[in-house]
C-alpha cells in the first residue's frame, strides 16, 4: 500500500447508495485489432415488492449491451431484487424470464472495507425460469479490497460460474467469470472503473 493512501471506506453504505442510484456508463476494451464497448445502463426501482415471499425488496434494472468494432453483439435486461439495512441479494431475473436466479447464501456486507481484507459475497443457484424445475448453472462471488489512490480504495466483487447445463447454454450462460471493481471514497460513494469478463479462455478488460 502506498504511503497516504485510503486504506477504509464505508462498505454496506457504499453499495446501498450505488444500488439505489441510476448509472449510466461506456467502457472499452481491445483484444488483437478488435474493439469492443460494454454500455451499462441500471435504473433503481421506485418502490418496494416482495421476491420469494421475502420483502420490502428493493430493485434495480440492468441494461447491458455488448458492441464488438462497432456491431451489437448482445443486450442482456436483468432486474435484481435486494434488502437494505443491511443490503441483502436476493436474486435476479432476466427480462425474458430465463435464466432466474436465486441467492441461496449470502454474506453481510462489512460497515467498513478495510484494505486487505477479503470476504464472501453470496452463492447463487440460475435456474431455467421461476418453476426452478430445470438448473442453468451456479456463481460463486467473493470480493477484495486493495490500495488505489488516496481519495479512494479498490473494491473488486468476483463472480465465477460453474456447472453451466445445456438448458444453461441455450439461455445463454457460460462457465466463465467477470469481475466488477468499484472504487469507493471515504464519504462511501462507489463508482464502478472496470469490468473484466473471462469466457473460453479469453479475457476482456473494459475500463
Amino acid at each position: 500500500m502506498g504511503g497516504g493512501n485510503l486504506s477504509s471506506a464505508p462498505g454496506d453504505a457504499a453499495v446501498a447508495a450505488f444500488l439505489q442510484a441510476d448509472h449510466h456508463l461506456m467502457l472499452s476494451a481491445t483484444a488483437g485489432a478488435n474493439s469492443f464497448t460494454l454500455q451499462i445502463d441500471q435504473l433503481a426501482g421506485v418502490g418496494t415488492t416482495t421476491f420469494h415471499g421475502v420483502g420490502p425488496a428493493y430493485t434495480d434494472t440492468a441494461t447491458v449491451s455488448l458492441s464488438e468494432n462497432g456491431a451489437l453483439l448482445t443486450t442482456t435486461v436483468d432486474k435484481s431484487y435486494f434488502l437494505l439495512n443491511p443490503v441483502m441479494p436476493l436474486g435476479k431475473v432476466n427480462s425474458t424470464g430465463s435464466p432466474y436466479a436465486i441467492v441461496t447464501s449470502s454474506t453481510p456486507i462489512p460497515m467498513t472495507l478495510t484494505v486487505g481484507y477479503p470476504g464472501s459475497v453470496d452463492n447463487v443457484t440460475y435456474y431455467h425460469d421461476s418453476s426452478m424445475a430445470v438448473l442453468d448453472a451456479t456463481e460463486v462471488s467473493t470480493y477484495t479490497v486493495s490500495s488505489r489512490d488516496t481519495m479512494s480504495l479498490l473494491d473488486c466483487v468476483q463472480a465465477v460460474i460453474s456447472g453451466t447445463t445445456a438448458q444453461g447454454t441455450t439461455d445463454g450462460m457460460a462457465d466463465g467469470s467477470e469481475t466488477d471493481c468499484y472504487a469507493v471514497t471515504a464519504a462511501g460513494m462507489a463508482t464502478l472503473v472496470s469490468v473484466s469478463i473471462t469466457a473460453g479462455g479469453v479475457t476482456l478488460m473494459f475500463q
